[in-house]
């Protein structure tokens, strides 16, 4: 059960974020600014969410056999 929440949440991360995203910089005025700003914002969630799925692998393993892979 908790395993399905985690991916629970890391889909409800993966699906709202992105849209946060548009509908901040859809706010923002019409500038280069203003893609230099989605493209680090998705980049900053996907990093997020990798880090997230890495972490529950090695909690999935066990941190002493994870740091051995490591």
């Amino acid at each position: 059960m908790k395993s399905n929440f985690f991916y629970s949440v890391i889909v409800a991360v993966a699906i709202t974020a992105p849209i946060g995203v548009v509908i901040a910089a859809g706010n923002m005025p019409e500038r280069p600014e203003t893609g230099q700003f989605v493209v680090s914002s998705l980049g900053a969630v996907l990093a997020i969410i990798v880090a997230a799925l890495a972490v529950r692998a090695v909690y999935s393993l066990g941190f002493s056999q994870g740091q051995k892979t490591a």
